[in-house]
């Protein structure tokens, strides 16, 4: 049966819509052949389009498609900050008043802090469905991955005790749903078992389901999951089983060991389990039951093909590694060569932060160098689960913030800058504090103080101009020395070619429009500064406003050899997840007005073109140098 039919079935209206319409005339008019007017040949049309637009087969292109849209998709299903009701707002000084504080009126200021903290947390939880949805991962068919994201844009977080989920309106502060795996494994699968076998429709409870809504069939499957508690947590001895590639009747013992066991994983739908088989190798480590017998699943290992690992998980939240079976795993890990180097920091890092979390519940004082890393302030804290570990923010919530910056900083508060414009020259700590993201910058350090006048100018310049520009301390300080061989940069060719040995350990990705643009060999030494614009706030700049600023502070734009020339002597900035390092040097190719980007996207350096009309969230960094 065509797939596609349950398509039709749940959302009869969609083949008539414009979308479906647009990809049919464009399948007519590239292919000379008329799509048959049937809802399922229409759907079939739409949903190849969308194939080639979120899951291409070319991991560059679908990175590429997913960044040029995802904004819009923001735009679509984010609440706008005119449409937050009074209502939260009332909530919030009630929740206050509970806590003992008195609070009337909540001021303006934060008011928009808490937009802001809103419009970021539904924008973060539905990114998590796009990434997650579009990625190698997700082995669910294609109409399925669209049948999902239409109905979770509709829906509000999941109420355990009502086993429900929340309706969504334009005015919902909340987040978009949690992703659960295994529940949207078991959905899938039971649509993909009717779409083989004909006879399910005669099955009573199959009629059931299929009578149900897409959000009722979702959180029965979760309550069922959710029910599944782990035993035995304290036992961790047992054994690594595998599952081989290709293996038919491997992939059925696979599901069924994991059936009923609330791991969370999607291989616990019996088609996922299949498909995930015929990708490659798959590993499961089991602890021993009550009766020694190797029965609980608590780690996984899929790999890609027989000898590159695809992912790791474990089976707390958000897929995590129980912190007891970190050695197992690394144990395994170890197994697979040089493999396991890419999960070695996962690895430091997770039984640091386990350290971390057992002097915390010890009442242990930290360390500076314990807080630096709790902090992340000079590296991302890296898990083997989808998202951040649950216990950096859990830890931190149970902390006395302001001690732990002045144990960060180590000195009398009037030496420490809190905004970058009041930095002089007796000034020992630069310490930001937003409440998302503590920013450091210790001028004690020899490197660091050696920079001072510079910052220190530069500090003054954006005061008296009144900028709303501030340097991105984070990188060294916002101000960065380039001093390269010129002969690595002696024409474009040259440039790219040295760009893309910057970092042999990294894939990278070049726009090949680049080559064809006006090259001049960049004068070295140079200083890099780097800008963030409205970094606190929800605002957009155009390109062009953000220039007009520059120039106040008589600066201009890095241009494209420039950008290259940072990317290959600071290929670790290249690498910063969520950071895009924006050159605003206009440059007409392709038809289209482009400015030079890096970033770091799907596991490579980018060395793209984005769009001079875009505008600029306070997400970007904006690489200038001095006129």
């Amino acid at each position: 049966m065509d797939p596609n039919h349950f398509l039709h079935k749940k959302l009869p209206g969609l083949q008539k819509s414009e979308e479906v319409q647009d990809a049919v005339d464009k399948h007519n008019r590239l292919t000379g052949e008329k799509v048959p007017n049937s809802a399922e040949a229409r759907l079939e049309t739409y949903i190849s389009r969308l194939e080639k637009i979120f899951l291409n087969e070319d991991e560059d292109t679908r990175n590429r498609n997913i960044e040029m849209l995802r904004e819009k998709i923001h735009e679509v299903f984010v609440i706008k900050r005119e449409d937050v009701p009074e209502s939260y707002f009332d909530l919030q000084k009630r929740v206050a008043k509970e806590r003992g504080e008195q609070v009337e009126e909540i001021p303006e200021n934060v008011r928009e802090q808490m937009i802001t903290v809103i419009i970021e947390d539904q924008i973060k939880s539905l990114d998590s469905w796009i990434d997650y949805l579009s990625s190698n991962d997700a082995m669910y068919p294609t109409w399925f991955k669209y049948f999902v994201f239409r109905n979770i844009t509709k829906l509000s977080q999941f109420d355990k005790e009502l086993g429900k989920f929340k309706d969504r309106t334009k005015n919902t502060t909340a987040p978009f749903p949690d992703i659960y795996r295994e529940a949207l494994a078991q959905v899938s699968d039971l649509y993909e078992s009717a779409s083989r076998d004909k006879s399910l429709f005669q099955d009573k409870d199959f009629q059931t389901f299929l009578s149900k809504k897409f959000p009722t069939q979702y959180a029965d499957k979760i309550q069922k999951t959710l029910e599944h508690s782990q035993e035995d947590r304290e036992q961790i001895k047992g054994e690594w089983i595998k599952y081989s590639q290709g293996d038919n009747d491997g992939a059925h013992a696979l599901y069924k060991s994991l059936e009923s066991k609330g791991t969370g994983w999607c291989t616990a739908g019996s088609s996922t389990s299949q498909t995930q088989i015929k990708s490659g190798d798959f590993y499961v480590f089991y602890t021993y039951d009550k009766e020694g017998k190797p029965n609980q699943p608590r780690l996984a290992i899929r790999m890609n093909g027989t000898s590159t690992i695809g992912e790791v998980r474990g089976v707390l939240p958000h897929q995590e590694v129980e912190p007891l079976l970190q050695d197992t795993l690394d144990e395994k890990l170890s197994t697979f060569g040089n493999e396991s180097d890419k999960y070695k920091k996962k690895s430091q890092d997770m039984k640091y932060l386990t350290k971390i979390e057992k002097a915390t519940q010890d009442n242990k004082q930290l360390t500076r160098d314990d807080l630096h890393f709790l902090y992340e302030l000079d590296s991302k804290i890296e898990s083997f689960g989808y998202e951040e570990d649950p216990r950096i923010e859990e830890i931190k919530s149970k902390r006395n913030r302001k001690e732990d910056i002045q144990t960060l900083c180590n000195c009398p508060p009037e030496h420490i800058a809190t905004d970058f414009i009041n930095i002089n020259e007796s000034t020992q700590v630069y310490c930001e504090d937003t409440g998302n993201k503590i920013t450091f910058f210790d001028f004690r350090e020899e490197i660091n103080q050696k920079k001072l006048p510079q910052i220190i100018e530069l500090a003054k310049s954006i005061k008296e101009s009144g900028s709303p520009a501030r340097p991105d301390m984070s990188f060294e300080g916002g101000i960065v020395n380039i001093d390269i061989d010129k002969e690595k940069l002696k024409d474009t060719k040259t440039a790219l070619q040295s760009y893309k040995e910057a970092d042999n350990n990294s894939p990278h990705y070049i726009w090949n429009e680049w080559i064809n643009a006006p090259y001049t060999k960049p004068k070295l030494p140079l200083e890099a500064i780097i800008l963030s614009y409205n970094k606190d706030t929800n605002t957009r700049d155009s390109s062009d406003k953000i220039v007009a600023d520059m120039s106040k502070l008589n600066l201009r734009p890095a241009t494209l050899e420039e950008m290259i020339a940072l990317g290959i002597v600071k290929p670790e900035f290249n690498k910063r997840s969520g950071t895009y390092l924006v050159g605003l040097t206009k440059y007409s190719l392709d038809g289209v007005s482009r400015v030079p980007v890096l970033n770091w996207l799907g596991g490579r350096r980018f060395l793209d073109g984005n769009r001079w009309s875009f505008e600029w969230d306070g997400s970007i960094r904006f690489v200038c140098v001095r006129k």
